[in-house]
């Protein structure tokens, strides 16, 4: 058996205590016990993996000593045992960061995890780049476009990948953790067939500048034919939102404010032009791989807008009318 101390939690000897965490204050600890040198010169040994021999080599405390403070490390979550010396990385680090939280157990979740983004555009692009990162290696990208000239300051391609398909370019950057599949989805149905199916585990995410896709995605889930998550993400002027839909009411809602917009488009005359840059890529993306960061977190987060004019944000847990 392999223990270390999630030195991550960033520990601090202070005059006052050993502090945890600073200086977040939704997670900040303070801990005091009767010798607070002696207490953080054991777990400054405990920062690497360390077998139960090497454990029982230190003679600073006694053995006694040693369990009661393994015992309240192990208690807390601040500590990482394994079967093996694992080679942790940054991931690791940042999820051993919440409270309670095993990286372990959230990465081997997130590997498996099947996400199907369509649209590979303006935020779509950088989500394949950010999912890469954090550990997914079950993405499938669907897209019919090609790179465009006018794509590659605002999206997350170059000039050598002018006049090649968005997929195939993505597919060769990201080889086996990416599914790529070159076409436009029109609707529900079409999409399941393409995919072949869905599991309550899957999550779609909708970049796709399609408000109609948007509304069969939405009714698939007021007609309970679709039973994972959904995220629909997009922009306007000066505007980002995202919106995590997984049940009948927060369906209902979108299908209500899409089907209002959609309307208002009919009744006026339009002249718009796509404004979106990199900044959109950027923030859009980060909505929604944190919506999805949260479901294996159990932290709840349904709606993300931010606006640049007076940059107002907000990543909540409600809707509202």
């Amino acid at each position: 058996m392999y223990i270390r101390l999630k030195s991550e939690k960033d520990w601090l000897l202070k005059n006052d205590g050993i502090f945890l965490s600073t200086p977040n204050h939704q997670i900040e600890k303070v801990i005091n016990t009767d010798n607070n040198l002696e207490f953080f010169n054991f777990i400054k040994f405990l920062e690497d993996f360390r077998t139960n021999d090497e454990i029982e080599s230190y003679t600073y405390l006694t053995s006694e000593e040693k369990s009661d403070v393994l015992s309240y490390l192990d208690s807390n979550k601040y500590i990482q045992k394994s079967n093996d010396k694992l080679c942790l990385t940054r991931n690791d680090y940042f999820f051993n960061i919440f409270p309670g939280v095993e990286s372990g157990s959230i990465l081997s979740r997130i590997k498996e995890k099947r996400l199907i983004i369509v649209g590979l555009g303006t935020i779509g692009s950088y989500l394949v780049d950010l999912f890469s990162r954090i550990g997914f290696e079950n993405i499938i990208i669907i897209d019919g476009d090609k790179v465009e000239e006018k794509n590659i300051s605002a999206q997350l391609y170059y000039s050598s990948d002018i006049g090649n398909y968005k997929v195939d370019v993505l597919k060769q950057r990201f080889e086996e953790k990416v599914t790529a599949i070159n076409k436009y989805i029109s609707n529900f149905e079409d999409l399941k067939a393409t995919v072949g199916g869905f599991s309550e585990d899957d999550i779609v995410i909708n970049a796709a500048d399609d408000y109609k896709l948007t509304l069969s995605l939405a009714e698939s889930i007021v007609n309970k034919i679709f039973v994972g998550s959904l995220i629909v993400c997009g922009y306007g002027p000066l505007l980002v939102t995202a919106y995590l839909i997984n049940n009948e009411n927060k369906a209902k809602f979108l299908i209500e404010y899409v089907t209002q917009l959609l309307n208002e488009r009919k009744k006026e005359e339009r002249i718009s032009r796509n404004s979106g840059i990199c900044l959109n890529g950027f923030i859009g993306s980060f909505f929604v791989a944190k919506m999805i960061i949260d479901l294996f977190l159990e932290i709840d987060s349904e709606v993300a807008s931010y606006n640049f004019v007076n940059n107002e944000f907000y990543l909540t847990s409600e809707m509202e009318e």
